[in-house]
């Protein structure tokens, strides 16, 4: 018996989050069912024709990914499709309490039907994907000057289909070298605080500010490891600076894992807190 499961939602647009999550539930059941939901009641960035064009793309070569249109409950939905099961995501703690209420009404409808939960891989858990719709949906703009991240945190915000409606300018200023030519941190700055110093990161995105011209300016500059630490600033100590108009963030973080990956990931998951904080 072939086992069937709907994955349902907006894909608003289709995410990196959403496409691992299909490839990894294909590992459980047979075929996936994309349901692409039409909400007259909810305003998405996309119409619902240009959502099931870009999950179509995005799946176009897995042959057991089905994508229509769910425009009705999904346990109905469900039913008509003989799948026995609702496949969700959850991005977080927080979505468990909503996701098990749910699934608790769905059983009570149709008891042969399971819900199945999946977290996304560690690499998919970002918040990016809402904070982009939220800043093109206000005409917010954004720009990144990034330090021991290396880019990532540009990389996962242009991971995100419609990005370049939001994201400006993005510069890597790696060594104190660059921060100085391309950043216009003073040297004494520098020379005094050290390049991993709240003085340098206001810096740093005091000018990236004044260079973007962009409604919010993130900086970053830290030490990730696994060398350069020392006893005043060990590894894992992360400086991110956030500007919007007049107002300037700086904030400290000391992060307990000395792995460099870990430290680069845990820093862009903080910048996108402090985004989404204030937009």
């Amino acid at each position: 018996m072939t086992k069937i499961a709907v994955y349902p939602g907006t894909f608003d647009p289709i995410t990196n989050g959403h496409f691992d999550l299909m490839k990894r539930g294909l590992k459980i059941f047979d075929q996936i069912i994309v349901a692409v939901a039409e909400n007259p009641q909810k305003q998405t960035l996309f119409s619902l024709q240009q959502r099931i064009d870009l999950v179509n793309e995005v799946t176009k070569d897995i042959k057991t990914i089905q994508v229509m249109t769910l425009d009705k409950l999904v346990v109905d939905f469900s039913r008509d499709h003989s799948a026995t099961v609702i496949l969700r995501g959850l991005r977080a703690i927080s979505d468990f309490e909503y996701e098990v209420q749910l699934a608790s009404i769905n059983r009570s409808m149709e008891p042969s039907i399971e819900s199945v939960f999946m977290s996304p891989a560690e690499e998919y858990s970002f918040l990016s994907s809402s904070i982009v719709k939220k800043l093109i949906k206000k005409k917010k703009t954004i720009s990144f000057a990034e330090s021991c991240t290396g880019g990532l945190l540009a990389s996962v915000i242009t991971a995100e289909s419609g990005s370049s409606k939001t994201f400006k300018f993005g510069i890597v200023t790696y060594s104190n070298e660059a921060k100085i030519k391309f950043l216009k941190v003073p040297k004494e700055t520098i020379k005094k605080y050290g390049a991993v110093s709240s003085e340098t990161c206001r810096s740093m995105v005091s000018n990236l500010n004044r260079i973007s011209k962009t409604n919010i300016a993130i900086s970053i500059t830290g030490i990730a490891g696994p060398n350069g630490g020392t006893k005043k600033k060990p590894v894992g100590l992360v400086y991110i600076g956030l500007k919007k108009g007049k107002r300037t963030i700086i904030k400290k973080n000391l992060f307990k894992m000395k792995n460099r990956n870990l430290i680069q990931k845990s820093t862009v998951k903080v910048a996108l807190g402090m985004i989404k904080s204030l937009i």
